[in-house]
């Protein structure tokens, strides 16, 4: 959360040792959180040019090819993404950073067993990292397995208490499991830390849950200055304005959400996650032939848990609902007790097949 004190930093570092590749690759790191942080492309633009630099004085260090398969991964080249990182834990085994990122690649392309693997190696080679054990954790929780989730998330929280994304991942935990005034606490504190953009989206979606969509509206708000490409924001936001009966309002969020989800879906064309989003954009903006065909591709490309919520909320808002329940069908039990939670699908609560459903999987 320190990003601009470390990139000042680490710029120095290149200007005082500029054959070294790994004052680059440190600066492709830097360059990096930037962009995560304010959503610029031209930070990312800068971690490539970076990454460049440390290859040409060494491609074969550890933490060379760690960057490199970091934006390798971020294009949708994902093969050979995992080439880069396991050639980083060949050169330096003790590090998790590279299996946690090997975890990443598995969970977006449907290799949960190879995913679950790669997390756990991670926390066992370098377990002071909160980030591994963040990663492990929510992997238990797209899989419904809270009980080690929120052990993970403590730990997350205990391995670094004053950094705020560590109260923003048990936030976000406790939202996944309807534990809404818990998550309020936990995000609340990431945000007395410091304001992100990720943690103040994560509140107004807690918030959301509650119903409490004109408490939420401030908080997307706010999280769009910081990082105006933030596509769930922009989502998020639409239906507040929606549910609170500022349709005006609703339809330019919209657009602008679609906007930055096609500028998404444009440096990583392989992300399933994305393209529901942009779905249930398409969706909401009555364009349903493109949300129909983004759909279908979506749950091709990424068939896990996070896309299939994403795209059954899509169906409701086609008004499918053969379709949603077809797919509810196949879902774990953890996405359909959320599901059940969201507070945009109410016609859906209240079709019977759908009841049946929660009855024939026990959900309260």
């Amino acid at each position: 959360e320190q990003a601009d004190q470390g990139l000042a930093l680490i710029e120095q570092a290149v200007r005082s040792d500029p054959d070294s590749p790994l004052t680059h690759a440190a600066l492709a790191e830097a360059d990096w959180v930037k962009y995560l942080i304010t959503g610029d492309p031209m930070w990312r633009e800068r971690t490539k040019a970076a990454v460049l630099d440390a290859q040409r004085r060494d491609p074969d260090r550890a933490q060379v090819h760690r960057v490199a398969g970091l934006v390798l991964y971020d294009a949708g080249y994902y093969e050979m993404a995992v080439g880069e990182y396991r050639r980083a834990i060949e050169l330096d085994p003790a590090n998790g950073d590279a299996y946690r990122r090997i975890g990443m690649v598995y969970d977006k392309s449907g290799q949960l067993q190879e995913a679950l693997a790669a997390y756990q190696n991670a926390v066992r080679v370098d377990p002071e990292r909160y980030a591994n054990s963040q990663a492990l954790g929510e992997y238990y929780f797209n899989r419904g397995d809270y009980e080690a989730a929120i052990r993970q998330m403590i730990r997350v929280e205990q391995l670094a208490p004053r950094e705020p994304e560590a109260h923003r991942a048990l936030g976000v935990a406790y939202t996944d499991i309807g534990k809404f005034s818990e998550a309020e606490r936990e995000l609340r504190i990431a945000i007395s830390l410091e304001e992100t953009a990720s943690t103040l989206h994560s509140l107004g979606e807690a918030l959301m849950y509650e119903q409490k969509e004109g408490e939420a509206i401030p908080q997307f708000l706010r999280a769009l200055s910081l990082n105006p490409n933030r596509y769930l924001s922009w989502k998020d936001l639409a239906i507040c304005y929606r549910r609170t009966n500022h349709a005006a309002e609703s339809g330019s969020a919209n657009r602008k959400g679609l906007a930055a989800a096609e500028k998404e879906m444009a440096q990583n064309p392989r992300s399933g996650y994305v393209r529901a989003v942009l779905a249930y954009l398409c969706a909401r903006l009555g364009d349903r032939t493109r949300a129909e065909s983004e759909v279908a591709q979506a749950l091709r490309l990424s068939p896990n848990d996070s896309t299939l919520w994403v795209a059954a909320t899509t169906y409701a808002a086609l008004g499918q609902k053969d379709s949603l329940l077809a797919l509810l069908g196949t879902a774990p039990n953890a996405v359909i007790a959320d599901f059940n939670r969201w507070p945009d699908v109410a016609d859906v609560r209240r079709d019977p097949r759908f009841s049946q459903l929660l009855k024939s999987r026990r959900i309260q």
